[in-house]
């Protein structure tokens, strides 16, 4: 225990006073997530909460998309077609496009027995853009919705303009857990 004289002789020292780092143990509680570190002597970090998501969404998927709803219609693909990847590594849930490479983590926000509501934001100096699902699995296929929003700001950070686009999307299970249960048995 300090002493408030040892304290003041601390304070007065004529030589700088080397402190050490406080050392923490990590403790992570299932369905959480936490990280910390140190940044200019400051404690840093962090804890999320991880919702379920029924391993039957994960794998890869063959995706259809239809334009429904557009305020710039010109500027987006009527149809598509992608290869969507979802996959759980550690905490993280991942969605990828194996054919373009393009990889992001996802938000799940909310599941409700086989529909599940995801988040994607990118941000950079120029652009936001915010991309929701919601698809409903059933087996080995999947049905639902997908909106993009995209902003564009000036330098200065001002607005200058938002496009929004609402797509119907179908997927079938390419692999995954499901197809590889089908096959186990």
């Amino acid at each position: 225990m300090l002493t408030i004289t040892t304290i003041l002789a601390l304070l007065t020292a004529s030589a700088p006073i080397d402190f050490k780092p406080i050392q923490l143990d990590a403790i992570t509680l299932p369905g959480q997530s936490s990280s910390y570190t140190f940044k200019d002597g400051v404690l840093q970090g962090g804890v999320s909460s991880i919702k379920v998501l029924p391993k039957e969404f994960y794998g890869t998927w063959s995706v259809c998309s239809e334009m429904v709803e557009s305020s710039h219609p010109d500027f987006f693909s009527k149809k598509g077609s992608h290869l969507w990847k979802l996959e759980r590594i550690d905490n993280i849930i991942r969605l990828s496009n194996p054919s373009t490479g393009a990889s992001a983590s996802i938000t799940v926000k909310e599941v409700k027995n086989k529909t599940a509501s995801f988040t994607r934001e990118k941000n950079t100096r120029k652009l936001r853009e915010y991309e929701n699902p919601k698809i409903t699995v059933d087996g080995d296929t999947f049905w639902g919705t997908d909106v993009i929003i995209t902003e564009y700001y000036t330098k200065s950070g001002r607005l200058i303009e938002t496009h929004y686009v609402k797509y119907k999307v179908k997927g079938e299970r390419i692999s995954g857990p499901t197809f590889d249960n089908i096959l186990g048995k």
